[in-house]
């Protein structure tokens, strides 16, 4: 637009104002200004005093009374997500309500000061000192119209965000108490770590608090005129040095998202994490799961909070999961058990009765396969004793309870072995150590035939 274009809309602008009176320029500016006011503070107002009846009204508890429970279980979905708006809604009006008739007032009183100051050009009705006041007070809003736009843009989505979380969180609290009611109602008692709504909508919900973070981080970014697009890159050294300080803090969000991807637990999962070394390292259920850290309580009620990064470096054992998994049946099936007894060298005559015995043994003893594989018997000499080996196979009830059945089993086969009079081997050194006899005379260390000092091997078994 050229100069003579500028001062032409310059003209038709001055022209408008001036076709309108001073006294109605004020009059629709007060009024813009008090309605501003008066809806700031009736719609704060409203969802104060709503909110506040729907949460107090809403409690979805155990300790809630059947009846309210009755009422609250009752009500249509669309009635839940009414009331959930009302009460999201409370707390980010109470920010963005202020602000939007902050800057509603102040395009009021700048559009009054302009009419003013056109007026004054026309017929000077001000003093000097009146127009200075106005003059400079239109400039400072002029300035400060292009920040007050960017302060209203990111406080809708401020707004927006603060709202949808708040919406979110409230949504799945009602999905869960409305699903415990129900379960109650039909005479269900769950643990937490055996409730499925509680393991499914959790997870969801920490993933969409993360993507509206996430798009209203991105979306202020945009409004602030700043472009995204070279912090996603390293190609230049702005990159390089936004890349190295954001470092830490993408590594745990990325690990942060690779835990939630994977799931190798979820809140209400009973957990151990170890070290890669084997060393325990924390013990606890885990309470919640956020982008950058995860929180544990560990027995002692102690709140415990891990990086995620530092997490997904750890060994994770789930005791949660120990009846729920898709090869349970493999612990239902026939498990194989091989040992071999040591017996010493001077009982060797006794090992073909005990051999016998033993097989005997296995043939009478509940839970021992009897169509797979089973055998007992010596297969030689190796080291300091005599080998017996022994191979079975368990039944598949017997499996569930492999451990206790094979310690069972091996004081029933040692007793067999007692029972002969033979014992099992261990290891037997013999050290031989010269005694050192004194010297006389001379004071050397050799022996010396006439006082008796000869060295005389002795034998220690051990």
């Amino acid at each position: 637009m050229d100069v003579y274009q500028l001062k032409r809309a310059s003209a038709a602008h001055a022209a408008a104002i001036l076709s309108i009176p001073l006294w109605q320029h004020a009059a629709k500016s007060a009024c813009i200004v008090v309605a501003s006011l008066a809806v700031a503070v009736t719609v704060s107002r409203f969802l104060i005093v709503n909110s506040g009846k729907l949460e107090a009204g809403e409690e979805l508890t155990w300790m809630a009374s059947v009846d309210d429970q009755e009422k609250q279980s009752s009500k249509s979905w669309l009635r839940h997500a009414v009331e959930s708006a009302l009460i999201a809604l409370d707390r980010p009006a109470g920010f963005l309500v202020p602000v939007g008739a902050a800057v509603v007032s102040i395009k009021a009183v700048s559009s009054f000061l302009d009419a003013l100051l056109v007026h004054q050009t026309e017929n000077a009705f001000l003093g000097k000192w009146a127009t200075k006041l106005a003059y400079r007070t239109l400039t400072t809003l002029a300035a400060a119209e292009f920040v007050v736009y960017e302060v209203s843009q990111v406080a809708i989505i401020a707004f927006g965000v603060w709202t949808a979380l708040r919406f979110k969180d409230r949504m799945v609290k009602v999905i869960m108490d409305v699903s415990a009611l129900k379960d109650q109602k039909k005479g269900i008692v769950l643990q937490s770590t055996d409730n499925t709504m509680e393991r499914v909508v959790l997870p969801f919900s920490g993933l969409a608090s993360w993507v509206l973070i996430l798009g209203g981080c991105l979306a202020t970014l945009q409004v602030l005129g700043i472009n995204i697009q070279p912090l996603l890159t390293v190609g230049g050294v702005s990159g390089i040095v936004v890349g190295l300080s954001a470092q830490s803090v993408m590594s745990n969000m990325i690990s942060g998202i690779n835990l939630f991807i994977s799931r190798p637990f979820v809140v209400g999962d009973r957990i151990e994490i170890s070290s890669v070394g084997g060393s325990k390292f924390v013990v606890g259920t885990v309470e919640r799961v956020d982008p950058m850290r995860t929180i544990i309580r560990t027995d002692s009620c102690m709140p415990i909070t891990i990086p995620n990064k530092v997490l997904s470096e750890q060994i994770i054992s789930n005791e949660s999961r120990i009846a729920r998994t898709k090869v349970i049946v493999n612990f239902n099936k026939p498990r194989q058990m091989q040992f071999t007894f040591l017996v010493r060298y001077e009982d060797f005559s006794k090992v073909e009765a005990i051999c016998t015995d033993m097989k005997d043994h296995l043939l009478n003893t509940e839970g021992i396969h009897r169509q797979l594989p089973m055998w007992v018997g010596f297969t030689g000499v190796e080291g300091n004793a005599c080998n017996v080996y022994t191979i079975l196979h368990t039944t598949p009830a017997m499996s569930r309870d492999f451990g206790g059945f094979r310690q069972g089993l091996f004081f029933k086969l040692e007793q067999i072995i007692a029972s002969h009079g033979a014992k099992l081997a261990y290891p037997t050194h013999v050290n031989i150590l010269p005694q050192m006899g004194k010297t006389i005379g001379d004071g050397n260390s050799k022996s010396n035939g006439s006082n008796g000092a000869s060295a005389m091997p002795s034998l220690q078994a051990r």
